[in-house]
């Protein structure tokens, strides 16, 4: 890219994305989970633990169904 200051040009970089693009991270990325119903820290939790956070915010007329396919899943039922 010769337009990089580092390269010797004078422009600066500039990123764009195309409209409706996706971005794809990793779930390490995930630190934070916020909704109406709570707050869940996942960052360095086990897969276990991220479902037992993730539930706990969920709607709570949902997370019986949540507990049930975590458990079909991970074959565990989640915890902290």
């Amino acid at each position: 890219m010769e337009n990089w200051p580092q390269s010797g040009g004078t422009g600066s970089p500039k990123v764009s994305y195309q409209k409706g693009a996706g971005v794809v991270t990793s779930r390490a990325h995930v630190h934070y989970v916020v909704t109406e119903y709570g707050i869940a820290s996942l960052f360095g939790a086990s897969l276990r633990q991220r479902a037992y956070h993730l539930i706990n915010i969920a709607h709570p007329s949902h997370r019986e169904a949540l507990e049930k396919a975590a458990f079909e899943r991970l074959k565990v039922m989640p915890s902290p």
